[in-house]
């Protein structure tokens, strides 16, 4: 800045912030006034002079609004120091601003103002080619030097986002699990930023819809000071958010999360968010964010053999077919003995305990009886150790209805284990 006026004006400068494309944009309005001081700080016409200005919050709100901008989003800061200018003098003027969002940030208007007796004067620029800046002032140990902007903008800069501190960790979490495996993770939160915080914690599983697992968390996670959001995206099995409250500098917060993986062999993103804030910044949210994948896989593979057998019942008289009078044994054609073996095959990482095997009937599609007996000799509550075989054998007798009826037959089974 340079003058050939020897009063006193004042200096402000207009921000515009823009978070991202569809937020509105911030506006910060910077204010510097005039402070008289017994000495002028610039009594050569060559001396450079820096000032550290240290802003505040303005305490009254006058209808002030930037000359390039009008925002109703407008915060004003206000600062002081010695604004007069001898003839030929410079003056570099630096204050401290902390960005609130990421963005990028730019100058919007440069304006200064002389008001005086005989007049008054503002003189505003908002172009940004006007405000460009080829050189930077520092604050060296031999003072004042400048140095090349370069390529950059001198009025633009670009503020990322702010690196979260809070660690999310989930010990002995696995990459694989089984199918309809139950399993709960105790998720630790921990506070390494500087300040105390308020945490609230999501959690879901991102996936096919009809395959993802279910997520609840434990009681404990809605103890004293600990609320649940109503709100719950099912289709990616999204639970409702938990509040963990106000978690100190250092400090280590733990909480279970119960899963229910499906039926069926999938992949899915186990995703646990962390959304806070520091005390200190209420009106700054950051986010930390752990992502997993995890694969859900069979814990056996299965062959089937289906043979014949003898039944030991003798073969009815079918020359001579009496009559009955019992609702639940009306089957008079001919018993067929079968006899299923089950060989399963165990995938999983580790030993399994198999607590039962069973074999039920879906369905028949014809006029005909079906029971279903487990082959004594087949041994209970075995362990399975990995890539090893465990065997089952069950007794299938079936029965047509009227023993006239010379038509096949269809009969459909399913196969349920229960293992831990």
């Amino acid at each position: 800045l340079k003058t050939g006026l020897e009063e006193g004006y004042d200096f402000a400068q207009c921000l515009d912030s823009i978070p991202n494309r569809n937020a509105r944009p911030h506006v910060v309005d910077i204010g510097i006034q005039h402070e008289a001081q017994q000495e002028s700080a610039a009594s050569n016409l060559d001396e450079t002079q820096l000032y550290d200005i240290s802003l505040s919050k303005e305490s009254s709100h006058p209808e002030a609004s930037s000359p390039a901008h009008s925002s109703p989003q407008l915060r004003r800061l206000l600062g002081a120091c010695d604004l007069i200018f001898t003839p030929g003098s410079k003056k570099v003027l630096c204050f401290d601003l902390i960005p609130k969002d990421s963005g990028i940030v730019r100058v919007a208007a440069i304006t200064s103002s002389i008001e005086t007796d005989s007049f008054d004067f503002r003189h505003i620029v908002s172009q940004p080619d006007r405000m460009r800046q080829e050189d930077y002032w520092l604050q060296t140990i031999d003072g004042l030097s400048r140095t090349p902007a370069g390529n950059h903008s001198s009025n633009e800069i670009r503020i990322l986002p702010k690196p979260p501190k809070m660690q999310i960790e989930i010990p002995g979490l696995q990459k694989e699990y089984l199918t309809d495996e139950t399993a709960t993770l105790e998720v630790e939160i921990t506070n390494d930023e500087d300040d105390d915080a308020e945490v609230t914690l999501e959690a879901r599983f991102l996936g096919q819809a009809d395959t993802v697992p279910t997520l609840s968390w434990t009681p404990d996670a809605t103890g004293p000071g600990m609320t649940e959001d109503p709100l719950t995206d099912r289709r990616k099995k999204h639970i409702p958010s938990t509040q963990l409250g106000h978690i100190e500098q250092s400090g280590m917060r733990k909480i279970h999360i119960t899963f229910v993986a499906g039926p069926q062999a999938t992949e899915a993103v186990l995703e646990i968010k962390a959304l806070y804030h520091l005390t200190a910044e209420p009106d700054t949210p950051v986010t930390k964010l752990l992502v997993h994948e995890i694969v859900f896989d069979r814990p056996f593979e299965a062959n089937y053999d289906f043979q014949p057998s003898i039944d030991p019942q003798p073969i009815p008289n079918y020359f001579h077919i009496a009559e009955t009078n019992d609702p639940d044994n009306t089957a008079q054609g001919l018993r067929q003995l079968w006899t299923s073996t089950i060989r399963l095959a165990s995938v999983a990482p580790g030993p399994l305990i198999i607590e039962d095997v069973t074999l039920h009937l879906n369905g028949i599609h014809d006029a005909a009886i079906c029971t279903i007996s487990t082959d004594p000799t087949t041994s209970q509550a075995p362990t399975i150790a990995p890539n090893r075989f465990h065997e089952s054998r069950f007794d299938i007798l079936t029965q047509k209805l009227d023993v006239d009826d010379r038509r096949s037959t269809t009969f459909t089974f399913h196969l349920q284990i229960r293992w831990r």
